[in-house]
């Protein structure tokens, strides 16, 4: 009971929490930008209703952005590096390429959130560094596209594949 209990209420839940960190991530960003997309979009709009102003277009622009990129890719992102692997029979080829990608599509999102001080009048100077948004995301894409296609590519492992093939067979049915 006491080996129960100390497995069922210690080793699981940190040792699930660590498992989950390295997929859940992707997620909880893209829901992070999932979020802001909708602030932004409906909500964007709802105050430009209520005050009777302009709306900026520069905050439209980034909600779907948001929506498209921040949360649509980066959910395919991360069940496509987690599935991907599981479906071949393959362990992923980097999983330093699959950080890489989703610190470089996160730091895309954030060069591209840019566009709200701006679009609020806020901070103009900082026009100059939303392009830098478009090259990080093609290179977060690039870097993903790679890292799949060299992950389907590379021989089976060992390791994920089943040891249904290395069974005995069974007394009654093996022939002499």
């Amino acid at each position: 009971l006491l080996v129960t209990l100390f497995v069922n209420w210690l080793v699981k839940p940190f040792s699930m929490a660590l498992i989950a960190w390295f997929f859940f991530r992707y997620v909880f960003a893209a829901w992070g930008w999932l979020f802001v997309a909708l602030a932004l979009g409906p909500g964007g709009t709802l105050m430009t209703l209520l005050t009777g102003s302009t709306e900026s277009i520069l905050l439209v622009d980034f909600a779907r952005h948001a929506m498209a990129f921040g949360f649509a890719a980066q959910m395919m992102l991360g069940v496509a590096s987690r599935v991907v692997p599981i479906f071949t029979g393959k362990a992923l080829w980097s999983p330093k390429a699959r950080d890489a990608t989703f610190h470089l599509l996160n730091a895309s999102m954030a060069f591209r959130a840019l566009e709200v001080p701006v679009g609020l009048g806020l901070w103009s100077q900082s026009w100059g560094y939303i392009a830098w948004s478009g090259p990080l995301g093609v290179a977060a894409l690039v870097l993903f596209a790679m890292n799949i296609f060299m992950t389907v590519r590379q021989p089976p492992s060992t390791l994920i594949q089943p040891a249904v093939a290395n069974r005995t067979p069974h007394t009654l049915t093996a022939r002499k």
